[in-house]
């Protein structure tokens, strides 16, 4: 009776060996599985990032365009598909903040996102709301700064000049 006593306990030891070593395997192969999940996870976040901001910096390409987020974002849609709003959005404050791309803030309150090109001037169409580059000539631009500095002076020192004219562009005018 002993023997069978042992025997017993020793196929009980025996089989819970066995389900412990099952156990770790399985675990491991876990982990496997969620280590290359999260592998996916971070290479396709990575790549998709990379595509959130060539697409933003395409969209400004020929012409050249002020589109608002919501026209950003429909365009990256268009292009890669289902795209998670926020990370576009981190994306496009990543590129304000490395000051790739700026923005413009139109009389009705809307920002217009463009592509950082050097100074510039723009043009808002009050009809349909179109934004147009234009330069100012430098000895313009030269005398501009220079007199506005003058009228700040006693406020602080002059940085840039954001400068932007209003009007109806010749498409409204036709129309």
């Amino acid at each position: 009776m002993c023997a069978i006593l042992e025997g017993g306990a020793s196929s009980h030891k025996l089989s819970y060996n066995w389900a412990k070593s099952s156990r770790q395997i399985f675990f491991k192969k876990l982990n496997f599985i969620v280590d290359l999940l999260q592998f996916k996870y971070l290479v396709k976040t990575r790549f998709m990032k990379n595509d959130i901001k060539e697409t933003i910096i395409n969209s400004f390409q020929n012409p050249e365009t002020h589109p608002t987020a919501d026209e950003l974002y429909q365009a990256l849609q268009a292009k890669l598909g289902e795209v998670n709003k926020e990370a576009f959005l981190d994306e496009l404050k990543g590129l304000l903040k490395t000051k790739e791309v700026y923005y413009v803030l139109v009389p009705e309150g809307t920002k217009h996102y463009g592509l950082k090109k050097g100074a510039h001037c723009h043009f808002i169409c009050e009809g349909c709301g179109k934004i147009k580059d234009f330069r100012l000539e430098e000895g313009a631009q030269s005398m501009l700064d220079s007199y506005i500095q003058k009228q700040i002076h006693s406020y602080g020192r002059l940085k840039k000049v954001n400068l932007s004219a209003e009007g109806v562009c010749r498409e409204c005018e036709i129309t």
